[in-house]
């Protein structure tokens, strides 16, 4: 983990959330497993959310759920998935696992994720 981004990254959005998981530490960051309990490709995520104490009970009630989304950084869009299903709280579709996702590439051998959009809402400003 003594990696260090070659990107100049600003978090994507604006105003004031608050990580919900992520971090460095398996302890913060569910994203972050041993290498038995599954794949090692989201040891840099972090999922954000307003302060609700975890007692949403609709997409809405998140807060984050069709805000505004910034590019962290420079680059190209290279992929959009936007057709996956909005799913409640608590479930997933299988079929696409981090859901309607936009894919940036740095040029420089980094990527950016960004995912769980909401249903056809990929729209991309360049």
């Amino acid at each position: 983990m003594d990696y260090k981004t070659k990107t100049a990254l600003i978090l994507p959005f604006k105003g004031k959330l608050m990580v919900s998981n992520g971090g460095r530490l398996p302890e913060t960051n569910n994203h972050n497993r041993p290498v038995d309990k599954g794949p090692q490709n989201q040891l840099y995520a972090y999922d954000f959310r307003t302060d609700t104490s975890g007692k949403e009970k609709t997409l809405e009630e998140c807060g984050v759920f069709g805000i505004e989304v910034l590019s962290p950084g420079d680059g190209i869009v290279v992929q959009v998935i936007s057709g996956a299903i909005d799913v409640m709280l608590g479930e997933r579709d299988r079929s696409v696992g981090v859901g309607n996702t936009v894919i940036i590439d740095h040029r420089n051998g980094e990527f950016s994720l960004l995912c769980h959009f909401k249903h056809n809402s990929g729209l991309c400003q360049i």
